[in-house]
């Protein structure tokens, strides 16, 4: 027999309307998490009663803002399989040779220090996350915060861009065509991971990773992006 209960449940248009939001709000430093807070509370009625009751410890609005990111990891590593397959081999090997000699071997500790921050700084600071989930002023503050952030990391990463292309000289429009031509799909272009793994060193995917746990707090999110090894 169903449990009865006093905590409302989503029903089809919300759970639509906020599934449809997480999936715009992931393609930017905007934070989908605390989006997920905020707009339900600026809806009010049934949908702000939904955010309130976060801080219980069974939440089913919780339980599926959960679910929303795992299926968002899910279509991530499809579109990027190739990558991951490499990458996924080379931990393989690493582990089984006792070395880090090629890229991916590299690549794939990188991934493995950078996601151990966010692992003890989530289960330390459940409790809190999950209090501060349940409150759209703290969302607010955060989204705030975070946009004063992002945009002066912005405006470093311009004119860090702008001193190196002065320093290198102008590129001209051939050199771009040309350029062009070779990289026809740089998202899964190998040339990528040589480059990540010559400028990041375990200290830096360590930074990242700190930077990364500061997502489970809800409007701070993609933080990461701006840690820029030298």
């Amino acid at each position: 027999m169903p449990v009865p209960t006093d905590s409302p449940h989503l029903n089809f248009l919300q759970a639509i309307s906020i599934g449809v939001m997480q999936g715009v709000t992931e393609l930017f430093p905007v934070s989908s998490l605390g989006h997920s807070v905020l707009v339900p509370a600026l809806i009010g009625g049934s949908w702000q009663t939904l955010v309130g009751q976060e801080h219980s410890a069974e939440s089913p609005y919780l339980a599926f803002i959960v679910g929303l990111h795992v299926a968002t990891a899910l279509a991530l590593l499809l579109f990027f399989w190739r990558d991951w397959v490499r990458i996924i081999g080379g931990f393989i090997s690493s582990v089984r040779y006792r070395r880090l000699e090629t890229v991916h071997e590299k690549m794939a500790w990188l991934i493995v220090i950078a996601t151990i921050p966010a692992g003890v700084i989530g289960l330390a600071l459940e409790h809190t996350f999950r209090t501060l989930f349940a409150k759209p002023e703290a969302a607010a503050i955060f989204l705030t915060v975070n946009a004063g952030i992002l945009l002066a990391g912005e405006q470093l990463r311009r004119r860090s861009k702008a001193r190196a292309a002065a320093l290198a000289g102008a590129v001209s429009a051939d050199d771009k065509d040309a350029a062009a031509e070779v990289v026809v799909d740089p998202e899964h272009d190998p040339a990528n991971d040589v480059q990540i793994t010559s400028r990041f060193s375990f200290r830096d995917a360590g930074v990242v990773g700190v930077f990364q746990s500061l997502a489970c707090s809800p409007a701070l999110a993609d933080l990461e992006s701006l840690w820029s090894p030298v």
